[in-house]
């Protein structure tokens, strides 16, 4: 339960209106945004951050107004991030199949279907799925300009083959 509490408080942080108005200064009226199926770009993740088949849905991209980008990303079986972190840090949420996460320096954990996943900020991490099936994740992240995630060296074979098991 404090997991998620824990993750559910991150999430409305990282949701939370990033631009204050200045006094004096009167603001536009915001207005909601939807982005219905067929504007959510969909490419496969790039080889020089991923290892095997990734696919990411650009959900939303950050903006003057809302500094989140949210992705999901469907990993093939085998299919995993390269070593990273997020500025901000970063929340997964897992709707299908598992896979493994690992911070540096620490165990692999086995991530299922349903878990919530809060990873704090400039925490060096690699995730993806197992060699015997696919993940897909929703991948919740603030991505204020200049301040992008920090892309690392690929997670070894050898290292990626032991963690999966």
């Amino acid at each position: 339960m404090k997991l998620f509490t824990t993750s559910t408080l991150a999430l409305a942080c990282l949701l939370a209106p990033s631009t204050p108005s200045l006094v004096g200064q009167s603001t536009p009226t915001p207005t909601i945004v939807i982005h219905h199926p067929a504007t959510i770009s969909h490419e496969p993740g790039p080889a020089t951050h991923f290892a095997g088949t990734v696919t990411i849905d650009m959900l939303t991209v950050p903006e003057e107004a809302n500094l989140t980008r949210t992705e999901t990303i469907t990993f093939a079986p085998g299919g995993h991030t390269n070593w990273h972190s997020h500025p901000h840090g970063q929340i997964l949420v897992v709707t299908s199949g598992s896979g493994v996460i690992q911070q540096r320096g620490g165990p692999v954990q086995h991530i299922k279907q349903g878990d919530v996943i809060w990873t704090p900020p400039n925490v060096q991490h690699w995730h993806g799925a197992t060699p015997g099936g696919p993940m897909v994740h929703i991948s919740i992240y603030q991505e204020p300009a200049g301040e992008v995630t920090k892309w690392l060296e690929p997670v070894p074979d050898a290292q990626y083959s032991a963690a999966s098991k």
